[in-house]
């Protein structure tokens, strides 16, 4: 039987100390990209649930138009609630009216899916 040579076991145990090492880099290389990812999910998560949370819920929504129509005294202008959205009527409105009421409604924090204007009526659909 031969003799194994020492400084081939040496070369042998130097080899995979590096190979281990590398892995060992990778792994941890890996481990701070996954705690980045988890940040950026977490944040994400958290700017949704804010923005979630500072919509209003349908209750609100409907009660804010009707306060939003009696601060302006507009008579002329029905809501109706149909499914998931509340539909917002107005005909015979002068054009500064109008003017209020849809910037009065554009600066509340309202989903709204389609808006119509003419001259004379205004027609909007509020998502709940």
């Amino acid at each position: 039987m031969k003799r194994i040579n020492s400084v081939t076991i040496l070369v042998i145990n130097i080899f995979l100390l590096l190979v281990v090492l590398n892995f060992y880099k990778n792994s941890v290389e890996n481990i701070e990209e996954s705690q980045k990812y988890l940040l950026e999910i977490q944040n994400v998560y958290s700017n949704y649930s804010q923005s979630k949370e500072s919509l209003y819920k349908s209750k609100q929504v409907e009660k804010v138009l009707r306060k939003i129509i009696k601060q302006l005294n507009m008579k002329n202008v029905t809501i109706v609630k149909t499914g998931k959205k509340l539909l917002l009527k107005g005909e015979n409105i002068s054009l500064k009216k109008q003017d209020r009421l849809f910037n009065k409604i554009l600066n509340e924090k309202f989903i709204i899916l389609k808006s119509s204007i003419e001259k004379g009526s205004i027609m909007m659909e509020i998502g709940l």
